[in-house]
This record gives C-alpha cells, structure tokens and sequence, in this order.
C-alpha cells in the first residue's frame, strides 16, 4: 500500500514554527527598540470622593485625615507613544464611599480619560482615602457685632446694625457643639462719619477666642453688611434747682453743686449744638421741711434728648448733687425816728412823725413810741455787720395819700416803713409809722398871739412897702 506524502502546507512543520517564534521576538524586539514601555509621573492628584450621600443621608458629615484625598505620586506605565500623549488633567483619581471599610478607609482607584485601554498600570505613593465621620450637628447663632480700631478724636461709636442678625453654622459634632457665638467686626480707624461696608463673620468659643479652623464649618452666610455710626462728642453742663422750703428758721444757702458738673454726650452734631446744659427739674430736690444740707443720687438718663447718649460706656448716669441748707441768723436793731427818711410830700404840706410801732398793723396809742426795732433773718455772711445805716428806713407819703378822695389832706396816716435790704436778708416784722400832714397855708391862717401877729405883720410890711403918700401939688 502506498503511504501518502504530506502536503506541501506541513512540510517542515517545525522548521516553520521555528521561523515564526523568531519572527515573533525579532517584531517585539524591533518595536520595544522604537516604541519601548515607559513610565510618566504626575504629582498631587486630588481624589475625588463617590457616593457620598451614604453619609449626608445619614446626618452625618466627614472629614479627610491627614490630606489623604491627595496623591503625592501617580505612576503611569505605558508605551512612549501612549505616555506622552498624557497629561496631568487626564489622569483621575476616585474612592468610591460604597467601599468604605469598618475602619472608614475608602480604596483609590486610577483611570485615564484618554488611551485608558492603552495603558498598562497606572500606580499611586497611597491607596486609601481616611475618613473621620461624625454625626451633623447645625446651629442658630445670634449675630454680635464689634469694632476694632480708634475713630478720630473727639468721636465716638455709636449704634451698629447689621443687615442680618443670625447665622447658621453645621458642622462636624465635635468642632460645631464648641462655637458659641458668631460676630462681625469692622474697622473704625480714624472714622468721623458712618461707616458701611461688608465684613466677614468669625466664629468663637465659650470663652470668646476666635475659632481659627473652620475649614469643617458650613455658614449660610461668610460676610454681612454692617452700618456703623461714628457721632460726635461734646461736653455738656449740669444745672440743678431745688424746689421747697427748708423748715422754719432753716435757709438755702444758694449753693447747689452737681458732681460731675459736666458729662460726654455723643449724638449729631445737629442735637448737641441745641443742646446747653441738662436741667435736673427742681421736683428732684425737694427739700422741703428739711433742717440740714441735701445730698441727693440724681440718675440723668430720663432727660437726655431722643438720639444722645452718654459717651462713656461705663458712665451709669448717675450725678450727686448737694443742696445747701443752713440754720437761719437773726439780728435786732433798734432806732429812733429821727432817722427815717420821709418823701414824696404833698405840696402845701407838711409832715411830722407822730408815732411808730414795731409790732405792724397791732400800733395802737399805747405802743407808739419814738424807737422801733428792725427784725432781720439770713444766713450769717448776709446779717453779719449790718448797720441801720445801711437799711435807709423810707416812709412814701406819697402812697399813703394817694387813695384820699378829698381836697384837703390834712390829718393823720399810718404807713409801712420800708427798708433797703441786703441780698439774702429778709425782714421778720413789720414797722408802721403814723404821721401827721398839715397843711402849710391853713396854718398861716390861724390866729396868732399878739406878739406873733405883731412881728409877722412888721415882717409883711417890710416884704411889701405902703405907696408913697402924692405930695405935688394939683394943677
């Protein structure tokens, strides 16, 4: 039987299968010669973090440990022609939050969004992203408003309004459960007028230290618009005036002091400049029925006009003010009528004292008398010294026949002495006078005696000489 010959397609099989390994490694050799496995290196790639609403649906928030959602190092191994197409933005770093361990360490993973397939391994320096998870914790806050700085002299803050009063801050449990308070300062330095401007809001603790990382910390708002105020100062007195009277035989010494005499009111300059002193009402510093000096806490705040306001801060209002009040001094002084000044003598007539009484209206024929005495009532620096000479005791005729609805006013009038008296001095009695008024003319006419008549008719004939007797002869 003849064997067959194999084809011509099987001969020298293994020569063949020779021929193609080495066909094989010369192709690999030949293109890792010109196109050869390479590696690029890329540096801080950010990882960025999926599914994490996990977490937030959860109410809970994260945090990242020690900058492990950056990649110091990426390695790409690729051939030449792949690698150096390849740039920093290509490469993609990600951790996935559904693979998140017990030991909340989430697995980075590495693609590239061009020529991924083209790439044989792409490496990092770390593999995990670290998470501190805690419970959400949000807050409410109220807030405060502050400045730092000095206005210029002479001015002072006044209000400061924001245009928001609250903020809302959530965080991380353990960083939001410490803040306390949030405020929004703004600087003053050397300001004469209102300020407006945004500034950013701090954050602080119980203890009013300013709360440096909030890199944690979500606000709802970073910045607010604040108004300031910047209002003038200026000094402005204090006067008082007591109302009363002291009790019997007690007298205001006239001396009221106000400690502090002056205080600083801030306020328009529209308002201070109306504004000269502020009055204590004399309802504040009654004294009546009182026997000794007033010292009295008087609070200013119910009298300062609407939109002034004291410039010190730690200036409650309250002033001191002392009312003088002294035992009264009395002084007698006794005279005669030879020293009063009688004035304002009808024309005609003439006037003569006839009597006078110390004790007013009461002067009957018994108690007249030609000395009277002056009662006098003052502090002691006013009635110390005086003299009558000073006192110039005045009777006004004038006065007393002003209401005689008659022709002649001869006869008898009783008056009220009047005295000059010093400042502070009061007069305790009365002095009343009787004068009598006659009239110059009537007097002339009545008869005289004989030797009177005698002298007074020789005084007329000398004033008015007969007519000389006509001796000439008739014609």
């Amino acid at each position: 039987m003849n064997k067959r010959k194999p084809g011509r397609i099987f001969g020298n099989l293994g020569l063949k299968i020779v021929a193609l390994a080495i066909a094989s490694v010369l192709w690999l050799t030949i293109t890792n010669y010109t196109d050869p496995l390479v590696s690029k290196t890329f540096y801080n790639v950010p990882v960025n973090l999926r599914h994490t609403n996990i977490l937030t649906d959860r109410g809970e928030v994260y945090s990242v440990l020690d900058d492990t959602n950056v990649v110091p190092v990426v390695t790409v191994y690729a051939r030449r022609s792949i690698a150096e197409t390849l740039e920093e933005s290509d490469i993609i770093a990600y951790a996935d939050i559904e693979g998140l361990s017990s030991l909340n360490t989430a697995e980075i993973n590495y693609y590239s969004v061009r020529n991924n397939s083209d790439i044989d391994l792409i490496t990092g320096s770390i593999d995990n992203v670290r998470l501190s998870i805690e419970k959400k914790l949000a807050r409410t806050l109220t807030l405060r408003t502050a400045v730092t700085g000095e206005v210029a002299e002479g001015y002072q803050v006044g209000s400061i309004t924001p245009d928001q009063n609250q903020v809302r801050v959530s965080g991380p449990e353990s960083v939001v459960s410490n803040i306390s308070s949030a405020m929004a300062v703004v600087d003053v330095s050397n300001a004469t007028s209102t300020i407006s401007t945004y500034a950013d809001i701090r954050l602080y603790d119980s203890s009013d230290v300013q709360i440096s990382d909030v890199s944690r910390v979500t606000m709802n708002i970073t910045t607010v618009k604040v108004s300031v105020s910047v209002l003038p100062i200026s000094d402005i007195l204090i006067s008082a005036t007591p109302g009363g009277t002291p009790a019997e035989g007690y007298l205001l010494t006239g001396e009221v002091t106000v400690d502090p005499e002056a205080v600083e009111l801030a306020g328009r300059s529209t308002q201070l400049a109306r504004l000269q002193n502020i009055v204590i009402p004399s309802s504040e510093l009654d004294v009546t029925g009182m026997t000794q000096t007033l010292v009295k806490t008087v609070n200013l705040a119910e009298w300062l006009p609407d939109g002034l306001t004291f410039a010190d801060e730690t200036f409650d209002g309250n002033v001191e003010v002392t009312v003088g009040i002294e035992q009264a001094q009395t002084l007698a002084i006794e005279t005669d009528v030879a020293g009063i000044d009688i004035i304002n003598i009808p024309e005609g007539y003439s006037a003569e004292v006839t009597g006078v009484s110390d004790e007013g209206e009461a002067m009957t024929d018994s108690t007249m008398d030609t000395t009277f005495t002056i009662n006098l009532m003052g502090l002691r620096r006013n009635v110390d010294g005086i003299t009558m000479a000073e006192l110039v005791p005045v009777l006004d005729v004038g006065k007393l026949v002003a209401d005689a609805q008659r022709e002649d006013l001869t006869g008898a009038y009783t008056g009220e002495l009047q005295f000059s008296l010093p400042e502070g001095v009061t007069q305790t009695n009365t002095v009343v006078v009787r004068i009598q008024l006659e009239s110059l003319t009537t007097g002339m006419e009545q008869e005289l005696p004989d030797e009177e008549a005698m002298a007074l008719e020789e005084l007329l004939g000398s004033q008015n000489p007969a007519p000389r007797e006509n001796t000439e002869p008739d014609e």
